[in-house]
């Protein structure tokens, strides 16, 4: 659930969510990063800067930057190697850019599951027998 203190402009934020609700299976997560993910692989995500970043698979990635002139994802210092940020004109217009979505929810979607890093809950162990003494009286 996205929290009220999230950086991202409302009317974003619910183009997003409406983004995220074409896809049977995706749900926003994160409450001040906003992003979707498919079996523990991020798929996209805003920005703090409220830009879109897709995960493209490289080929839909190189047609996507050069037909858009889109450019790589940065966050804190580092280049996210399979995502590009789509370009505000571009994000002003989802029929430029819908079929690029549906090409990373596949893409994602067709990735080896991550697991999971939730702890286990511990199964109870039942008390320990002590086997019977051989001591003699």
């Amino acid at each position: 659930m996205v929290s009220k203190d999230c950086p991202v402009p409302k009317a974003k934020l619910a183009c997003y969510e409406k983004l995220i609700a074409t896809r049977a299976g995706l749900v926003v997560k994160g409450a001040m990063n906003p992003y979707s993910s498919m079996k523990g692989n991020m798929a996209n995500f805003l920005t703090k800067t409220s830009a879109l970043a897709l995960r493209l698979s490289a080929a839909d990635r190189a047609e996507f930057m050069q037909k858009h002139r889109a450019r790589e994802c940065v966050q804190y210092g580092t280049v996210m190697k399979e995502y590009a940020l789509v370009p505000e004109t571009v994000w002003a217009k989802p029929a430029l850019w819908r079929k690029y979505f549906a090409a990373s929810c596949d893409y994602v979607a067709g990735l080896k599951a991550k697991a999971t890093t939730r702890k286990k809950k511990a199964a109870k162990k039942s008390p320990a027998k002590r086997p019977p003494s051989r001591r003699q009286d």
